[in-house]
């Protein structure tokens, strides 16, 4: 593990300007299309995850609900969408875990839940850490970029939080 000299994007975001947050969100962007291009090859151990398809992910959502959320389970409309394909994401697009450097790069780190998930995963877990933490440096910019910078999926976002928000 290297070290990254510079301040988190958590310190760094109240002080930047208009311009900036729109360049970090820009450079964000690129990150998750970065990660979706690697493609899972199947399980590694028989444990909660790597999961082979996104079929088996979803059912660890659904076996862990109890009997409360499977009552609020028919407000979603349909299943969750099942593509079959997993990608690699990095799943804690966090301003805490983006390091803007001495050099002006942005650097991401912690990939410690990185893994392979369905591509709606990514967004989910992005708004879900913004809530949860939801100190000032989540201003309305921060808000309004993160549908940008990760393919939204507010419906099911809205599912899993009025399922199942402890799951995650």
């Amino acid at each position: 593990m290297d070290f990254i000299p510079g301040i988190t994007l958590a310190a760094a975001w109240p002080t930047m300007g208009f311009w900036q947050k729109i360049h970090i969100a820009f450079t964000l962007r690129s990150y998750p299309g970065r990660c979706y291009a690697s493609r899972i090859f199947g399980p590694i151990k028989s444990v909660k995850g790597p999961f082979a398809t996104s079929a088996e992910f979803i059912k660890l959502f659904n076996n862990a609900m109890d009997v409360a959320a499977l009552a609020r389970l028919s407000m979603h409309q349909g299943p969750l969408p099942d593509d079959g394909t997993l990608v690699y994401s990095h799943i804690n697009l966090a301003l805490q875990n983006l390091i803007l450097g001495e050099d002006s790069q942005l650097w991401l780190i912690d990939f410690a839940t990185a893994g392979f998930y369905p591509r709606w995963f990514e967004y989910v877990n992005m708004v879900i850490d913004a809530r949860c933490e939801g100190g000032p440096e989540y201003d309305s910019m921060w808000w309004a970029i993160i549908p940008f910078v990760v393919d939204p999926y507010f419906h099911i976002y809205d599912w899993v939080s009025r399922v199942s928000p402890e799951c995650l």
